[in-house]
């Protein structure tokens, strides 16, 4: 992130993103500053991807300004930590699907430490010493991130209920480095023996399994799916409920279209695949592990990134993209991804598409028919239009 930069409205302040990208540029992070009883006093606003713009942070300032000239303070109060749990317990888990592990966050982590201390008292050298006494104490970089998040979320949450005014302290430190990125894709016989062993067990799990393997959808944009969003007529998906809140369109296969006309279609706001209690799912079923158990599919592998689960199959989707030449940039808008950096994890299973590409600037040179140099084809072993590979399985070693 860089140094804030003044903004052309009085106390506005922008920062742009290292790593996020919108609209082909750096994103824009605004930020609001005041005074308080004589302190400066920073706010965090948002993004321009999220909607955002420096015209609307400076009416946020405004009306901050306007809240303490006319009553001489903030309204809300300083509140503890404790108390700001309680009301983000209260008010806003129940949305939360991580709900229970939040509440184990809190519990075993952050209560002991912070329940009684004012929001504004807790700093970012508190925060550093407890990601440091927790990763030294052995925990993982993912759930120290986790914690760290946490305090992040509660903050962000009394910020926008207007029960706290001020900095953010886990907006000054690092957060642990975490690497999740599977690198482990299905070959075409892998991917079908195990749908075919899922529908066996489940015929429910199998048609979410070829939903998220025919089109990249992720688990919680599957299990979210309503009836509303599925349009056989034009075979298309309506993928509303994304990871970043932004909706794309995905596209049926036949296989898809197929299985969607097996069902039997419900009401336009009932969901596709509910649980068994009639509930939106939260996870995997135990049909989809057992499957993958009884093929042996993670025999050997200890490393969790290279194990074989649900999301396994949108990773796959993509891999197979990438592998018969389709652009990178056509496989992140089908995967949505909100960052560039996001799919070029698949460019190593298209590496002669550079190569055969500059062979159109030969082509040109000396006259030669471009049919020769179609771009995502290639001749003998190079072939990269046959299917997916059958036999060998992906190796991140090469």
């Amino acid at each position: 992130m860089s140094k804030r930069s003044k903004c052309r409205f009085t106390g506005v302040y922008t920062r742009e993103s290292d790593t996020r990208r919108f609209l082909g540029k750096p994103d824009i992070y605004f930020e609001i500053t005041f005074k308080h009883h004589g302190r400066k006093v920073w706010e965090k606003i948002g993004w321009k991807s999220e909607g955002y713009t420096a015209q609307s942070a400076m009416r946020i300032r405004s009306e901050r300004v306007r809240e303490i000239e006319n009553h001489g303070k903030i309204f809300a109060q300083d509140i503890t930590f404790g108390e700001a749990w309680e009301l983000f317990a209260r008010d806003h888990l129940p949305t939360v699907v991580t709900a229970g592990n939040d509440i184990g966050v809190y519990k075993n982590h952050l209560a002991p430490l912070f329940r009684d201390a004012l929001l504004s008292q807790i700093t970012p050298r508190d925060l550093e010493q407890l990601r440091d006494k927790s990763l030294a104490a052995g925990l993982a970089p993912q759930s120290v991130k986790h914690i760290l998040s946490l305090v992040r979320r509660v903050y962000k949450k009394m910020i926008v209920w207007r029960k706290y005014y001020g900095a953010i302290p886990t907006s000054e430190i690092k957060f642990p480095r975490v690497d999740n990125a599977r690198y482990r894709h299905l070959t075409k016989l892998e991917a079908k023996a195990l749908l075919a062993e899922i529908k066996t067990r489940s015929l429910a799990s199998y048609r979410i399994s070829l939903l998220s393997l025919h089109t990249g959808m992720r688990a919680g944009e599957v299990f979210k799916l309503k009836w509303m969003h599925v349009d056989i007529n034009t075979g298309t998906i309506h993928v509303m409920d994304t990871k970043k809140n932004k909706g794309r369109k995905a596209i049926m296969t036949p296989s898809v279209r197929a299985m969607f006309l097996e069902i039997p279609p419900g009401a336009p706001g009932a969901l596709v695949f509910p649980a068994r209690s009639g509930k939106q799912r939260t996870q995997a079923s135990k049909s989809f592990g057992r499957s993958v158990d009884a093929l042996g599919l993670n025999d050997g592998i200890t490393d969790r990134r290279g194990k074989v689960v649900l999301h396994t199959l949108r990773h796959t989707f993509a891999s197979w993209l990438a592998m018969r030449g389709v652009p990178l940039y056509v496989v992140g808008e089908l995967m949505g991804h909100s960052t560039e950096a996001m799919t070029r994890r698949y460019s190593h299973l298209s590496p002669n598409l550079s190569r055969k590409a500059v062979q159109f600037v030969e082509a040109e040179w000396t006259g030669a028919a471009t049919s020769d140099y179609a771009y995502g084809q290639a001749s003998g072993s190079d072939t990269l239009q046959g299917t997916p590979a059958d036999t060998e399985p992906f190796s991140p070693f090469g």
